[in-house]
């Protein structure tokens, strides 16, 4: 953050730059600073550094306050001794969706596998609620309803869940029983957890 003098330019003067949690945390998205700013006569800039952190974290966007205080050398304080600066969130949680857009199994396989992938952002954690339902299978007859949160930790892309067909399917097999569907989806429930 660039600091100005202005005013004259004759004489070493000083001033005491800090920055302060506005939204943000210092030692989570920011390192603390406080430190003095020296102007040699005939300077008029200095710059302020604050380390930015990359915590990884899914949050919204947050503050930093920057102020200026305690000047030395006859100079006083302008008109702007604060300023917010402000951290723009790069971090996104990505989508959740499935494989595939039909998983098709024999009615044999008593636990067929689905694969339910995220992608375009791993920050954060999320969590899904991975649920069935009928469409023209019944549930009892041909699968058993399955509800479940699926949660992805930070990096994870992908999570096999196991749904489960009913001993009544099976039985029927062979026996001249129309294709059966049911329906598997997926609700957001929480984005960002830890």
């Amino acid at each position: 953050m660039n600091v100005i003098r202005s005013g004259g330019t004759n004489g070493l003067v000083t001033v005491t730059a800090s920055a302060h949690d506005d939204g943000a945390k210092a030692g989570e998205d920011y390192t603390a600073v406080t430190t003095n700013l020296v102007f040699a006569p005939g300077v008029v800039k200095a710059v302020l550094v604050v380390p930015l952190i990359d915590d990884g974290a899914v949050e919204t966007n947050e503050g930093i306050l920057l102020s200026l205080t305690e000047p030395t050398g006859g100079a006083t304080v302008g008109l702007i001794p604060s300023e917010l600066l402000w951290l723009i969130s790069d971090d996104v949680g990505g989508t959740v969706e499935f494989a595939r857009t039909n998983f098709v199994v024999s009615e044999a396989e008593r636990y067929p596998e689905i694969t339910v992938i995220r992608a375009g952002g791993l920050a954060g954690g999320a969590s899904v609620d991975f649920f069935t339902s009928d469409l023209t299978a019944s549930n009892s007859v041909d699968y058993l309803a399955t509800t479940q949160p699926l949660f992805f930790d930070v990096g994870v892309t992908s999570i096999v869940v196991r749904a489960q067909s009913s001993s009544a399917t099976v039985s029927r097999m062979g026996t001249g029983w129309p294709d059966c569907t049911w329906a598997i989806r997926l609700r957001v429930s929480c984005w960002g957890h830890g």
